[in-house]
């Protein structure tokens, strides 16, 4: 008996597609992969593909991916057919990496992810009544992709990653030496993209107190104000965050994921259950830490 794919299942079946040679089997594959979702459902996935922050659109991808004229017509007729239901509201997760969904600079943790964080990456994805897709998380980092990458770092850590934005070469080593504005002026555009290929959604931002997030974060709030639901900011210990942008309505300045769940539940966020299994979470990891 075969298992009921999901749009996320078929958009990470597209994905792994574009990143394949182009060839006959590729081309039979693509327009498979749109045939098995009714739709709706169709609508949804494509929704994920193009929401992405990296990688062409569904409509250039397969224009590009498919030369035979029968099988592009009928994947255009498939997309076609899906358009009508790729809008749909709900929230796109965008967060940095190190000191936020694991640590790095901060060496009051250790291990490939911050206790509970799993947990509550996956209760943004899903939003408070668990309906929302998954896919929804994307990762804008200052590694440069070449030199330091991150895909592996992130498969460690559980979370369904959507997308990963890099920085450059040249930001990365001046934030090295302390010089942070390369990678703020990187990111604040990896943001913008993401919110402006997901127009229907409302943004959750997460950083930390370590490097540029705070100034990335309130260039975004300052540049597209009605599109950020909230900002979340790790303070990490040494790293105070900065006094304007702690003190805005929309931002949840937290010391840890069992901090941060009670604040986004107190806000009606996140449910009771999801609440809860971020708390379970953090609670079984400190339990493990102080057994060993």
């Amino acid at each position: 008996m075969s298992l009921r794919l999901t749009p996320r299942d078929v958009e990470k079946q597209l994905v792994d597609l574009a990143r394949q040679p182009a060839s006959a089997n590729r081309s039979r594959d693509v327009v498979g992969a749109l045939q098995s979702l009714a739709p709706a459902e169709r609508g949804e996935c494509l929704r994920l593909f193009d929401g992405r922050g990296t990688g062409a659109p569904i409509g250039r991808f397969v224009a590009d991916a498919i030369d035979d004229p029968t099988l592009r017509r009928e994947a255009e007729r498939l997309i076609g057919e899906a358009r009508p239901f790729m809008h749909s509201d709900g929230r796109v997760v965008v967060s940095d990496i190190d000191d936020t969904v694991k640590p790095h600079t901060d060496r009051t943790h250790d291990g490939p992810v911050y206790p509970g964080a799993r947990a509550l990456f996956s209760a943004l994805d899903v939003g408070r009544d668990g309906t929302d897709s998954r896919g929804d998380i994307h990762f804008v980092t200052a590694r440069d992709g070449v030199v330091v990458r991150a895909g592996q770092t992130l498969n460690n850590t559980g979370v369904d990653v959507g997308s990963i934005s890099y920085g450059t070469t040249f930001a990365m080593l001046l934030a090295g030496v302390g010089l942070h504005r390369g990678i703020a002026r990187e990111k604040v555009k990896d943001i913008l993209n993401l919110a402006e290929r997901n127009p229907d959604r409302k943004l959750v931002l997460l950083g930390d107190t370590v490097q540029a997030d705070a100034k990335v974060f309130a260039e975004v709030l300052q540049k597209i104000p009605d599109r950020v639901e909230l900002v979340l900011l790790h303070a990490v210990p040494g790293f105070s965050p900065p006094v304007d942008i702690s003190g805005h309505a929309n931002v949840v300045v937290f010391s840890d994921y069992a901090d941060a769940a009670r604040q986004l539940h107190g806000r009606g966020t996140i449910s009771d259950a999801q609440r809860d299994a971020i708390l379970a979470d953090v609670a079984a990891a400190n339990s493990a830490t102080t057994v060993g």
